[in-house]
């Protein structure tokens, strides 16, 4: 399938968008955290306005006909080393637009920030996203727990570890 979208970096009126593919992520189970609600969202807004500003962070917001529909973002975790994260709105699941906001994504991210690595951690049973990181040429990987030791969040039994080191495409 062939489709056109764009992709632009976020900005703070993003919020509400994020938090809404957030908390999508969490009741589906794909992330390990708790499901922000009105009580709490002064702490996902203070956050989220931090990491924003940072030079080691930056989210690609994708868009199909005007519509926003996800995101990617890169996180630096180490001396040049960046884990990247994905989500989509549930209505735009098997549209092979994840995919494709990926490799633009990267694209503008490798030429920008010219990364030693790219990382990223998805749950065993996330299969959708463990095929949009390889179809992006991310590597499957057996973890060096002691080598990566700042993934601590990394559950070896439930969690796939992908790596990409270069565009192939």
């Amino acid at each position: 399938m062939q489709f056109k979208i764009s992709i632009r970096k976020a900005n703070f009126k993003d919020t509400r968008f994020l938090l809404k593919i957030h908390n999508e992520s969490v009741k589906r189970k794909f992330i390990n955290s708790t499901k922000i609600n009105n009580k709490n969202i002064y702490i996902w807004d203070r956050w989220f306005k931090n990491k924003i500003k940072s030079k080691n962070f930056i989210t690609f917001i994708g868009n199909k006909n005007q519509k926003k529909f996800g995101y990617v973002s890169f996180d630096e975790i180490k001396k040049n080393i960046f884990e990247v994260r994905i989500g989509n709105l549930p209505n735009f699941y098997n549209k092979g637009l994840g995919s494709l906001m990926l490799s633009i994504s990267l694209k503008k991210f490798f030429k920008k920030y010219k990364p030693k690595k790219i990382i990223s951690v998805v749950k065993k049973f996330n299969k959708r996203s463990s095929k949009c990181f390889l179809k992006n040429g991310f590597k499957k990987k057996k973890i060096n727990y002691q080598k990566y030791s700042f993934l601590s969040k990394f559950d070896l039994k439930n969690d796939e570890y992908f790596e990409l080191n270069k565009l192939t495409k």
